[in-house]
């Protein structure tokens, strides 16, 4: 789900993109190549913004979500329907040369607000091209461990990325006993 267009400036760091295709529906795009790349898979994609008043809807009965969101009150209201629908949130976010990785599960771990509970920093510092790809592959590696029953590696931790340097740390995340989203982990009725 995305409600954005191709511009020149997506073009050096999302693959699915070509020249071509600058001005169309990002995400009509993306169904198209994922369905060249593997035509028996079953994909579905919706050029629309996550809001408040649609994201439970459109995020029933899915086993998962993935977190591709560039901005953290989209990024609120998804962990939002995560909470609701009790599923794993497989979070990933680029910063110039950094990135991180992790996966709230409401009921088993910590969620987004545990995790920021303030908006984390905005970073003008630009965007390298490759960062995407790697926490995009990072993520998709956290999805399938999760779907194929080896369950979460990244759950109450986050994987830091130093791109400058190369460099994987990691960070423990912990349940905060008053977060107002998941109420530390009781998983409220929304």
């Amino acid at each position: 789900m995305d409600n954005e267009r191709v511009t020149l400036d997506t073009l050096y760091h999302q693959l699915f993109y070509r020249e071509r295709d600058l001005d169309r529906f990002k995400a009509a795009i993306a169904e198209q190549r994922l369905r060249e790349i593997n035509p028996f898979s079953e994909v579905e994609a919706l050029s629309r913004k996550i809001t408040d008043y649609n994201v439970l809807r459109l995020t029933e009965g899915f086993d998962l979500l993935i977190d591709t969101l560039n901005n953290f009150p989209e990024q609120k209201i998804l962990n939002r329907a995560a909470i609701k629908h009790r599923l794993p949130l497989i979070h990933a976010a680029v910063e110039g040369l950094n990135g991180r990785l992790t996966t709230f599960w409401p009921g088993h771990g910590p969620c987004l607000l545990c995790a920021f509970p303030d908006s984390p920093p905005e970073n003008s510092a630009g965007l390298l091209g490759p960062m995407p790809g790697i926490l995009g592959s990072l993520q998709a590696m956290e999805a399938l461990r999760i779907m194929g029953g080896l369950g979460p590696a990244l759950l109450g931790r986050m994987l830091l990325f130093d791109g400058q340097h190369f460099r994987f740390a990691e960070q423990k995340l912990e349940v905060n006993p008053n977060c107002p989203a998941c109420k530390g982990g009781v998983n409220p009725k929304i």
